[in-house]
């Protein structure tokens, strides 16, 4: 298996693009969701 250093990056496409940018949206508003029970479980009301 060659090194990673001399791998070429993947091919860039408007699939691979919203694949990415779906997966970041998803990761936000997880982080949000997380955040928000965090800050309910500080206040008592959770």
């Amino acid at each position: 298996m060659p090194p990673i250093e001399s791998l070429a990056p993947p091919a860039r496409s408007p699939w691979r693009t919203l694949g990415l940018v779906v997966l970041r949206c998803y990761l936000l508003a997880a982080v949000i969701a997380l955040a928000a029970r965090a800050v309910q479980i500080a206040l008592g009301t959770g």
